[in-house]
């Protein structure tokens, strides 16, 4: 429980590096515990370690099935890593978990922009509106339509349209 608390305590502070330390030190212990793969791969993921952060969150998803954030953070990593159809499986998988969970169906929205199924695209960003109304990701998924509506009018080519709408949450 110390590391573990302490490893939970460190990545709240952004200490990425000293919350794997005790997260690791966790494992160690009890090599079962899926919470610490999962935040140990949060962690991981946060520095930018991607295959350290695949290899952590995958354990998370063996020990525990139903937790929608290991999807969640998985299929980001895949995601970053051009892995398309791994990540819209981990986002349908979050989804299918928890139906209100915003960030998954923006994750999505994210990767059929960039892989040019806009009207997709398009209907997820809603989503994200109808489920964060007033909030950050709301706000992201309205700016999104604007740019992919500009790029369908060939206001603006599309490759600049994605650097746009994959550059925020």
């Amino acid at each position: 429980d110390y590391f573990f608390n302490l490893g939970v305590a460190y990545f709240e502070q952004k200490k990425f590096i000293d919350a794997i330390e005790n997260l690791s030190r966790v494992l160690a212990i009890c090599p079962f515990y899926y919470k610490a793969y999962l935040i140990l791969g949060t962690a991981y993921l946060k520095i930018r370690k991607f295959e350290f952060a695949q290899k952590y969150l995958h354990k998370s998803i063996l020990y525990d099935k139903s937790n929608p954030l290991s999807y969640l953070n998985l299929g980001a990593v895949d995601s970053i890593l051009k892995l398309y159809d791994e990540a819209i499986k981990m986002f349908e998988k979050a989804i299918q978990i928890s139906p209100k969970e915003a960030r998954a169906y923006l994750g999505l929205a994210k990767i059929y922009s960039t892989i040019g199924k806009i009207e997709q695209a398009n209907d997820l960003f809603k989503k994200v509106i109808e489920l964060d109304t007033k909030g950050n990701l709301a706000n992201y998924a309205k700016k999104s339509i604007v740019l992919l509506s500009r790029q369908e009018s060939n206001n603006i080519d599309s490759e600049t349209s994605i650097k746009e709408i994959n550059g925020h949450p």
